[in-house]
């Protein structure tokens, strides 16, 4: 069995990053918005579980907009979703910066 990992895990600017995720929770809409039209993002949501587990462990704020959220306002699923989208593209920005050092 692996063993859950942060989605930070690995990266130079390991908590700078981290603490960019855990600003997602902060707002709303990056739970309820989906992923621009076109934008083609493969969701699996059993991929993801092992993340979500560190996270909502990590962030407490992520477990109330789940609460609050899920189902009433969103279905689990496309709460992940959008949610690790927005994840994604915090992680590229920091790919980017960081692949710019050299």
């Amino acid at each position: 069995n692996e063993m859950p990992t942060a989605p930070w895990t690995g990266f130079q600017n390991e908590d700078e990053l981290k603490t960019k995720i855990i600003e997602l929770s902060e707002d709303k809409r990056n739970f309820l918005r989906a992923q621009p039209t076109g934008v083609k993002f493969d969701f699996e949501i059993l991929a993801i579980a092992s993340h979500a587990e560190v996270l909502l462990e990590a962030d407490p704020r992520l477990q109330k907009m789940r609460y609050e959220l899920v189902p009433k306002k969103v279905e689990e699923e496309k709460f992940w979703s959008n949610y690790f989208y927005r994840v994604g593209l915090v992680k590229q920005s920091f790919e980017v910066s960081n692949s710019s050092w050299w």
